[in-house]
């Protein structure tokens, strides 16, 4: 059999946007922070002096798409509030919506 491996979707950094982002987390302009992957994790921290941004979040609902992104997450310092039984987009909106209607 041969192989293709075809990429779906890449996660890339913002260009120069951190600064923005970081002021909107300052101000509490943020409610919810929501992760798709585990490199969305990994790329979130990359922008930012984790001991920076890590206090801003206390008031930030964070929602991860399944566990294994909320693990890392966790790595990081995060508490999962939000997290879908089937891990899809869709799923992870629909349990946004359900998380704040409350």
């Amino acid at each position: 059999a041969q192989v293709d491996v075809v990429p779906a979707y890449q996660t890339v950094l913002p260009d120069g946007k951190s600064s923005g982002i970081l002021q909107l987390f300052q101000e509490e302009a943020i409610d919810c922070l929501t992760f798709t992957s585990s490199s969305t994790v990994v790329n979130f921290f990359s922008m930012f002096n984790r001991d920076e941004i890590l206090p801003l979040l206390n008031n930030v609902d964070i929602a991860c798409i399944g566990p294994i992104t909320a693990e890392t997450a966790a790595k990081f310092g995060l508490k999962t509030a939000v997290m879908p039984s089937d891990y899809t987009i869709a799923a992870l909106a629909k349990s946004i919506c359900s998380h704040f209607q409350k």
